[in-house]
Order: structure tokens, then C-alpha cells, then sequence
């Protein structure tokens, strides 16, 4: 193998991994002479106090030049083809270690023909992120070592393995694992912890809180758990208690970026944003691709009416999740309410590029759109204020980005220039219902239908208010009124399906339902509600 210079290291890398594998693990660290440039040291294993007949070899880096390419998982390790050759063919396992000065962590990866991937010149291993060499991590080192592992030993391994790889979401899935595992190893601390994670993803915040404390028994300085503890105390709203298991957990290890970010989120909940703000720059400090923490702080600036620094955090997510449609429709929220609507629209688009059915995105596009039409026909009023029609059509857009106040006035103001407009007064009532102003509303509709008794809408809109009031038998007289007037109403036909279905008429629904999809056959919801009743029918035959 060819010695170069750039095989030389500094000397501090070598002393910090050194110190780790002695005062975490334990073990015995053996530096080789200064002229070898192919391993650095060699470490011999000690469990329980007895020398064991097992060894691995180091290649140790250091400097910030090998943690220049990185990922938010992951280290790239890149080295001539000749390097790894060397360390595949060496008679021990060899682990590549890179040293982080400003973090003071170690980061390793043991170098076999599974992991390392070559290219024309060079070849490259990734090192993750999570193996670290300290005490967490002594059982894959002794994996490694090709110590044989006791059964708990080995099956703890599964359990970490389960751990590292789980999402919040999917604990319980390994739930039954954990369990069996528990039956026979019931103080293991990992299978524990791992109960306790899934409990805490099920919304049983008390068993979680149990489990997480048997856990601190055998790891009492583990700030993880504390964090989780704290959580779950927030979730069931005990603020002194989460507070204060928060502020362990951090005293515990200040420089891990996960309390801060953690807290910084129940802050975020308890409306205190300049607090949160505090922690969850504390955590991007701490982790640059934490990109929870952009994210929780962008929604605290925006509390805070600071759009233009929501962007920037919004912007960042996008950096580091550039396939989630909730990161572009957040920037673009934010650029909307930065008066930036350009802007907004791109995002929200991109959103929608991502996931077509993102529907949040669309009605923010449809907001901006209407907004701009508000803000055309307020200028058409100012040009001409006695043209009732422009109150109407603002009126209509007020209505539809929920500015019903608004709308109410301008439908007011129609009705002052014309008080036989039906669509004015229909328009009201639909306003009043959406604001559970049931007995104002039924006097709108009314009026709607002694101007016009034969408008189908307004027929169907008081038989909607009637409905959502209980008065199910005069909102079926109010729905076939306007199917009487509108056969091909098929809205009307479908909320008195609803109401048969409610008084278990099942046939009269059934018939309505195939008049709905007679007019509308793509009409997804009557498709639905339709199997629906034919099975529960089909069943009531059966039995």
C-alpha cells in the first residue's frame, strides 16, 4: 500500500478516541508507532472485567475537512480505492473513525465488502450519524469484534435496532415483539424504553409515564427519557411536572439539539413564543438539519407577525425536505401573509406538483385569487357605489374565504338598493346558518321564498337549516319542494337520502341515491353512501 501524507493525522483526534474507548468503554487502545499509516491503533476488548481474546483495528480521521460532506443521517467517507483494499484484507475488523473536535463525537463505521461502494476513483462509506463511539454503542462494537453476543445481549440489539428505525407512528407494529421480549427479560431497560415509546405513540400518556420511570432505574442519566416523560406530562397538561422534567433532561446533556427542540415545541403550544424561539435556536445550533426546529419557529414568527422570518425557516425545511408538500405550502402561507402573493402561488403550486390532492394548497390558491377579486370589485365600487350587483359578487367572495361579517354587510347593502333580490336575501340566511343563527336565517329564507316560491335554492337552503336544527321531517318537505321545482337537483336528493337513512326508510334512501347518480354519476360521496346501505340492507335480510 502507497503512504502518503495525507495518512497523517493530528494528534488530538487520536487522544479524544483514545479517551472514549477508556473512559466509556472501558477497553484497551493501543496507538501504533507514528510510521504506520495504514491503522492507527488497535483496541483490545474488556467485558466484565476480563480481557476478552478479541481485537479491532482504527483508521482515525480528524478535522473538519472529513465532515465536509454530510447529510442530516449520514458522514461520506471517500478515500482512495487502495485505502479500502487494504483495510478489506487486514486480518482484524477495521473500524473508520471520524473525530468532530467542536462536537467532541466520534462517528464509526466498520469497513466490509457490504458497505463500502466504489467508484471509478475513489470509493466512499457512509458513516451514520447514530454510531457514536461511546457506551450506547458497545454491543454493535462487540458485534463487530465478533465477540459472541449472550441472548439478551443479542436480542437488546433487536430492540435498538427497533428503536433506531421506528417511526413515532409505527411503534405498534413492534409492539408484540417488545412484549415477548419483556416476558423474559422484564427489567431490560431498552425493551422498556421501547414499551414505553410505543405507549406514548398510542395516547396512553400514564403507562408511558410508568414505563419511561421503570426505564430511568437501570439508565438514570439517560436524557432521552426525561424529554419523553416531560412530553407526555404535556400531553395530559401537567405543565409543572413536564417543565420540569424538560429542564433535567437539558441539565442532563446541554449540547444534544432534541431538548431544546422539544421544549421548544411545548412552548410553542402553551403560546409563549419568544421562549420557544429561544430554545429552537439553541437546537439549529446545536443540529443545522433539524429541520423540526425551522419548522416549529416559522409558526412562532408567524405569531408573532414576523412573516418575512417565517419565509427564511420555511425555506430552510424545504432545504431539508424538499418531497413534503406541507414545507411548500408553509412558504407559501408565508409569503402570502408577507404580501408576497407571487410567491405564495409558486409554493402552493409546488405543493400541489408533490401531491395533487393536496387540498389545503388549492384553497390557498383560491383564497389569493379571491382576495384579488375583492380587491377588483371594491375598486369598481369606489368608481361606481350605487351598482347593487358589485356589493352581490363581493358579497360571494367574502362568503367563500369566510369573511362572513363582511359578507353580511354587503348583502345588507343589496338589499337597501333592491329589496326584492332573492339571491341577497337566500345568501343571508346561508351566512346566518354557517354562524348558528338558526331563527335570523329562517327569516331570510322565508323572505327568499315569498319573493320567489319557486326558487329550488332557496327551498333546499331552509330544508339544510331545518336539518341541521332536527326538524328532519320538514327539511324532507323543504328537499322535495326542490326536487319538485329542479329534478335535476341532485343535492337536495342526496341530503333527504340522508334523513331516510336517519329514519330507516333504506329503500327510499337507496331509490334517492340512484336519482343522484342517474344525474351525477362521479358524485364519490352518494357512490359511498350507497354500498353503505345496501350492505347494512343485505344484513338485515340475512338475519
Amino acid at each position: 500500500m502507497r503512504i502518503s501524507k495525507s495518512g497523517q493525522m493530528g494528534s488530538q483526534g487520536v487522544s479524544s478516541v483514545r479517551n472514549k474507548f477508556i473512559s466509556d468503554l472501558g477497553w484497551i487502545f493501543r496507538e501504533q508507532s507514528t510510521d504506520d499509516y495504514g491503522i492507527d491503533a488497535i483496541v483490545e476488548i474488556v467485558e466484565d472485567n476480563e480481557l476478552k481474546p478479541a481485537m479491532v483495528a482504527l483508521q482515525i480521521k480528524s478535522g473538519s475537512s472529513y465532515l465536509y460532506e454530510e447529510s442530516a443521517d449520514n458522514i461520506v467517507f471517500r478515500t482512495n480505492k487502495d485505502h479500502f483494499l487494504y483495510w478489506l484484507k487486514y486480518p482484524l475488523p477495521v473500524i473508520i473513525a471520524i473525530y468532530d473536535s467542536k462536537e467532541d463525537i466520534a462517528y464509526w463505521e466498520h469497513i466490509n465488502l457490504k458497505n463500502v461502494i466504489e467508484g471509478e476513483k475513489t470509493s466512499k462509506i457512509l458513516i451514520p450519524k447514530s454510531n457514536q463511539i461511546d457506551s450506547s454503542n458497545r454491543l454493535n462494537l462487540l458485534r463487530v469484534a465478533k465477540i459472541e453476543l449472550t441472548i439478551e445481549q443479542q436480542r437488546t440489539l433487536d430492540v435498538l435496532k427497533i428503536i433506531s428505525e421506528t417511526t413515532r407512528s409505527d411503534y405498534s407494529e413492534k409492539y408484540a415483539q417488545v412484549l415477548k421480549f419483556l416476558i423474559d427479560y422484564p427489567k431490560n431497560p431498552f425493551a422498556l424504553l421501547l414499551k414505553a415509546n410505543t405507549e406514548l405513540s398510542r395516547n396512553n400518556y400514564n403507562d408511558a409515564i410508568n414505563s419511561y420511570r421503570e426505564a430511568l432505574l437501570y439508565l438514570p442519566n439517560n436524557p432521552i427519557i426525561y424529554i419523553n416523560i416531560a412530553m407526555a406530562y404535556a400531553a395530559i397538561n401537567d405543565d409543572e411536572k413536564a417543565l420540569a422534567y424538560f429542564n433535567c433532561g437539558i441539565k442532563l446533556d446541554k449540547f444534544h439539539h432534541y431538548g431544546y427542540t422539544c421544549r421548544g415545541e411545548y412552548l410553542f403550544s402553551r403560546k409563549k413564543f419568544n421562549d420557544s424561539i429561544i430554545d429552537l435556536n439553541e437546537s439549529i445550533f446545536l443540529y443545522k438539519y433539524n429541520s423540526l426546529a425551522y419548522n416549529i419557529r416559522g409558526w412562532c414568527n408567524m405569531a408573532l407577525n414576523l412573516p418575512e422570518n417565517s419565509v427564511s425557516d420555511f425555506l430552510e425545511v424545504i432545504k431539508l425536505r424538499p418531497f413534503s408538500p406541507d414545507s411548500y405550502n408553509n412558504a407559501g402561507y408565508a409569503y402570502e401573509q408577507a404580501g408576497e402573493l407571487d410567491n405564495a402561488i409558486f409554493y402552493y403550486k409546488k405543493a400541489l406538483e408533490l401531491d395533487p390532492e393536496y387540498k389545503q394548497a388549492e384553497i390557498n390558491i383560491n383564497n389569493i385569487n379571491l382576495k384579488a377579486k375583492i380587491s377588483n370589485i371594491s375598486s369598481e365600487i369606489r368608481e361606481d357605489a350605487d351598482n347593487f350587483m358589485f356589493y352581490f359578487e363581493r358579497g360571494i367572495a367574502y362568503c367563500d374565504i369566510g369573511d362572513y361579517e363582511k359578507a353580511k354587510n354587503d348583502f345588507f347593502k343589496v338589499i337597501e338598493f333592491n329589496d326584492t333580490h332573492v339571491g341577497a336575501y337566500i345568501n343571508l340566511g346561508c351566512v346566518l346558518t354557517e354562524q348558528k343563527k338558526w331563527i335570523d336565517a329562517l327569516k331570510y329564507f322565508n323572505q327568499a321564498i315569498d319573493i320567489n316560491p319557486e326558487n329550488a335554492f332557496a327551498y333546499y337552503s331552509r330544508g339544510f337549516l331545518f336539518e341541521v336544527m332536527g326538524n328532519l321531517d320538514t327539511a324532507i318537505q323543504d328537499y322535495s319542494k326542490a326536487i319538485t321545482i329542479n329534478n335535476q337537483d341532485y343535492i337536495s336528493l342526496y341530503r333527504r337520502a340522508i334523513i331516510h337513512k336517519i329514519n330507516i326508510k333504506f329503500d327510499e334512501a337507496i331509490h334517492d341515491l340512484d336519482l343522484v347518480l342517474s344525474i351525477n354519476s362521479e358524485f364519490l360521496d352518494a357512490i359511498n353512501f350507497r354500498r353503505t346501505l345496501l350492505n347494512i340492507r343485505n344484513n338485515i335480510v340475512r338475519s
